[in-house]
Parts: C-alpha cells; structure tokens; sequence
C-alpha cells in the first residue's frame, strides 16, 4: 500500500501543476483582454437558442445590453439564402461548414447592430433562453471554458474573448445588466401570403424605435462627427445598411447616397483629413468593415468623413462561390 502511494504522489503532482497552468494562462488572457479593451469598441455576441439573445457591451462602461429576438421571426439571409426564421438559417449554417457566420451575419443586417462573435449548441439545437440572465450564466459560467476548449460549442469566439466576457459577468451588478425583449408584437409584421398562410417579420422600423440610442459606443457619440456613407456599387441598399449600423452604434451620419463616378474598389475607403482619420469614428468604421484611410486636405463640406463601400461588402449579399 505504501508504495502505491509512493507512485501515486506525482501523478497527483502532474494534475495539480496541470491545473495550476490553466490557471495562469487564464488570467494572463484576462489581464490582456482588460489592457487591450481600451481602444476597442462596442461588441456583441449572438447566443443561439430560443429566443436567440443578442449580447452587447462597451469597452469603457460595465453595463451589458440583452436584445431577445424570437426565433420563429423571418429575416432576408446572407448569402443570397432569400427569407428563413432564424431558427432555419442556424439549422442550415450547423448542417453545412461553408455557411459559417450565415446567422449572425444576417442578424446583424437585421437588427443594424455589429454582432463579430457566436455561440451555440452544437447539432443546430435550439435550447431555452427564456430567462436571459439564467441563459447568460449557464453559458458563460467558468465551467464553461472547458467545454469552449473541447469545442463543445459551435462558436466563432476566441478564449481570451470568452475568457474576458465570463470575467465580465461574473462581477456584474444586477442592475447593471438591461433586456430589451423583442419578441413582442410591438416590433413584429404578419404577413399573408399567395396560399393563405402567414408568416411573422422582423419590422426594421419598429426595431430602430425599440432599441434607440441604448446599442450606442460612447465614445463614437461624443465625438459627433458628420459621415456621409456612399454605395459604390450596382447593388441597391448597401448604403443604407451601412449608415443605419453605424448610426447605432452613435455616428451622426447626415447623408447616405450613390457614387458610380468611377470602378468601385474591392474593399471600403474612408477618406478625411488627417487628424479626423486619428479619430475613433474613424477607426471603428475601418474596424467593422476592413477599410482603408485615404487622407484628403480638401474634404466634403457636409462631412467629416466619407464611407465609400466596395464591392467586398457586397459580396456578403450574394451566393458563396
């Protein structure tokens, strides 16, 4: 017996230094999350369930914004995949690897807000998100981190960002946590169709007026900058799709328009003077749609800056080759 015991102390060491390592990396992945959080912006994450529940917070302020969006509502696909609910878009996006980012992308153009990451079940289950806050704890609990690590979770969400939102919640106030709950007919359309049937929308409109300013970077609203968002491209509505994401996460933009004067460029340009293309506005557009910074001495009077979006974000709106 004694020397069972003898061999069964490094085995016991092994697993300790083992668990003692996991350990480190994690807060050395939370310190540098937290140190690098300054100078990024507002982000969200899509928890897929039922309803599918649209996580948003900001770099600088702890307060965290639940969306509950229902998940029989029909929106228009990425892709060029036309009208499905959501719950439809997750089962197709789970049954094929080439439609990775189908649901959130499409949420995102839906509701107008930056959506980056995912997170759901694997198997294109749609599990209960009734309770938000139960929903947020069982998914981002420090239990959790190994299920991410064992890929458990069908997700796009890298562990020091998991790692960073699970720290996060863990030290939120209750009432720091708010839900704006959209699955009531107040920002939904029936429509009948050709057979007789019916099918429930998402109203962009009644969204807007539903979320207001509450999705906002506070550091993009305080600078108050005038943008002007041009389509580049033959593509109708890109434009607006742009200038309506970016008006809610606090840009001011004041027009939104076409400019076919010349080939429109693959990816977006953002044009200003010097010293505007240093602001955050400015960075969070290059952030979110990958432009680059083409500085102007001489600049639009109605503007600030200039969004001139490219064929790459159209791109998004058509079948993957």
């Amino acid at each position: 017996m004694r020397h069972a015991a003898h061999y069964d102390w490094p085995r016991r060491r092994i697993i300790f230094l083992g668990c003692l390592l996991l350990l480190c990396i994690a807060g050395v992945l939370i310190v540098l999350r937290i140190v690098t959080a300054q100078g990024r912006f507002r982000e969200g994450v899509l928890v897929v369930g039922d309803p599918m529940l649209l996580v948003s917070w900001g770099a600088d302020r702890p307060i965290v914004r639940i969306v509950k969006i229902p998940v029989h509502g029909f929106v228009e696909g990425v892709y060029g995949y036309g009208s499905y609910p959501l719950g439809a878009l997750w089962t197709l996006e789970s049954s094929s690897s080439r439609d990775r980012g189908l649901l959130v992308s499409s949420v995102e153009e839906a509701v107008g807000v930056w959506v980056p990451w995912f997170i759901g079940d694997r198997g294109g289950s749609l599990p209960d998100r009734g309770d938000a806050r139960d929903a947020l704890g069982r998914v981002f609990s420090a239990g959790s981190v190994f299920r991410l690590v064992s890929q458990g979770y069908q997700t796009n969400m890298p562990l020091g960002v998991f790692v960073s939102f699970v720290f996060r919640l863990s030290f939120l106030r209750p009432d720091d946590l708010k839900i704006f709950d959209m699955t009531q007919a107040s920002v939904l359309t029936t429509e009948r169709l050709a057979d007789g049937s019916t099918r429930v929308l998402l109203d962009p409109r009644r969204l807007d007026t539903q979320l207001g300013t509450n999705l906002e970077d506070d550091r993009i609203r305080s600078e108050a900058l005038k943008v002007i968002v041009y389509n580049t491209t033959a593509t109708a509505t890109l434009g607006s799709r742009v200038g309506r994401l970016l008006s809610h996460m606090g840009a001011h933009v004041v027009a939104i328009g076409n400019d076919v004067s010349g080939s429109a460029p693959l990816g977006c340009i953002v044009r200003g003077r010097k010293k505007i293309l240093e602001s955050n506005t400015a960075r969070l557009v290059t952030f979110i749609y990958g432009c680059t910074l083409e500085e102007r001495t001489e600049v639009d009077d109605r503007a600030d800056i200039t969004v001139h979006m490219g064929t790459r974000y159209e791109h998004r709106f058509y079948p993957r080759q």
